[in-house]
């Protein structure tokens, strides 16, 4: 077993994230000089973005040996493209020859040495650290554990890996996984890479769970966590904290602890919410203003119309089929956006227009099956008014495609862009 300085940390992000990967680049580098950060940017180099400033060492995805990359970020969102690239630089960093890899999350902030970790490591077994370290309190505890039921028993944000047997087998076993199945469907049993750490224990004799209540703590179990802080350090249970895991914490929304939690707010934290205001203020000194207005390289199609979410799950579903349309980001003739945007039953009479991203839409989402349940026929006119009037903008749906419901000459300027 090579020793633990022969260790690569490392993290995944887009453009927009650079500012989090730049924080705990320099919090690393103050309690583990020895180690460097290696930050996967899933990005293209654009938008004034130089990766010889940055406090890490940048690898691209680009670079990696990912089959039809091009066509594999048009089928997935921002969100499953990070996640399912984490096996991917976990094995290229041993493939470098590093005897173990720690993957952290981006929004994660180094307060002390990672000892804990790091033994863990030691004898070569996968690493992870699970949600809960004991049963939940509250009045709203079982809802909490039924969450953590539903998005998984150990938190993604923290996993490490040796260059071993067991370290290779469960990086085999999770990437596969995750490439084919990496999506935000609870009711399908599916939370991005979560639910399928679930089987960790039991698919893998030798796994290294770090039940260190002073590593990885999240907003998940702030409730039993008492935080305060001794002048600069922040102690949780009496014990200064190694590794906060800010998860869903948005300096620009201070007031909220988590966007993936409405339980808790800064209020509630009392001492601790003083974390929470360095974090921001360290993001700001990193430039987040700034990278946070960098746009996802793949979040649209040629020309500028943004892709939906809905879009990449039809995209997705027409499994051999989409090789009829080529280049999926393209929008000429004979395009997967043209297709799209195309009546789903003939019907072209402007104003008319049920394109088939909105049937698709319409389809995906039961309440809307419920509200307009002859969408094609007598509600059809209500099914499109709601659709102009904030469907679209509450789908996260490009208002271009709105047009294509409209007169024909939407559609027109639509695959001008």
């Amino acid at each position: 077993m090579r020793p633990l300085s022969h260790v690569a940390v490392c993290t995944i992000v887009s453009k927009g994230y650079l500012a989090f990967a730049r924080v705990l680049a320099h919090s690393l580098r103050r309690h583990h000089p020895e180690l460097r950060l290696y930050v996967l940017v899933v990005d293209r180099t654009d938008d004034g973005f130089h990766a010889a400033g940055e406090p890490f060492e940048v690898l691209w995805l680009d670079d990696m040996a990912v089959p039809d990359l091009r066509r594999h970020r048009f089928r997935h969102s921002l969100q499953e493209v990070l996640v399912m690239a984490k096996p991917l630089l976990l094995s290229d960093l041993l493939d470098r020859g590093f005897g173990h890899a720690l993957l952290l999350d981006a929004d994660m902030l180094v307060l002390d040495r990672l000892d804990p970790l790091l033994e863990a490591m030691r004898a070569g077994s996968p690493a992870l650290t699970p949600h809960l370290l004991e049963p939940p309190s509250g009045p709203d505890r079982v809802e909490r554990e039924l969450n953590i039921l539903l998005s998984g028993v150990y938190n993604g944000g923290v996993v490490g890996v040796s260059d071993t047997g067991p370290g290779r087998a469960f990086l085999d076993d999770w990437g596969k996984r995750l490439a084919t199945h990496c999506r935000c469907a609870v009711d399908q049993g599916m939370y991005y890479d979560q639910r399928w750490l679930d089987f960790a224990p039991s698919h893998h004799e030798s796994l290294a769970l770090v039940r260190d209540p002073t590593v990885n703590v999240g907003h998940w179990a702030l409730p039993e966590r008492r935080l305060r802080m001794q002048g600069e350090t922040l102690l949780v249970d009496d014990r200064p904290c190694r590794l906060f895991h800010f998860s869903g914490f948005e300096p620009w929304h201070p007031e909220r602890v988590s966007r993936w939690s409405d339980r808790l707010r800064m209020s509630d934290l009392g001492p601790g919410a003083a974390i929470f205001k360095r974090y921001a203020a360290l993001l700001r000194d990193a430039g987040v203003e700034r990278t946070r207005r960098f746009p996802y390289s793949f979040g649209r199609f040629d020309g500028g119309v943004e892709i939906p979410d809905v879009g990449r799950l039809v995209y997705r579903g027409l499994g051999d089929g989409i090789d009829r349309f080529g280049d999926p980001f393209a929008n000429g003739k004979g395009s997967f956006l043209r297709w799209l945007c195309e009546p789903v039953d003939g019907v072209r009479e402007a104003g008319a227009v049920v394109n088939r991203l909105w049937d698709a839409l319409y389809h995906s989402r039961p309440e809307l099956q419920a509200a307009f349940p002859d969408h094609l026929g007598a509600h059809r006119g209500p099914f499109l008014a709601w659709a102009r009037e904030g469907g679209a903008a509450g789908h996260g749906v490009d208002r271009a495609f709105v047009d294509t419901a409209a007169p024909r000459r939407g559609l027109r300027e639509l695959l001008r862009r």
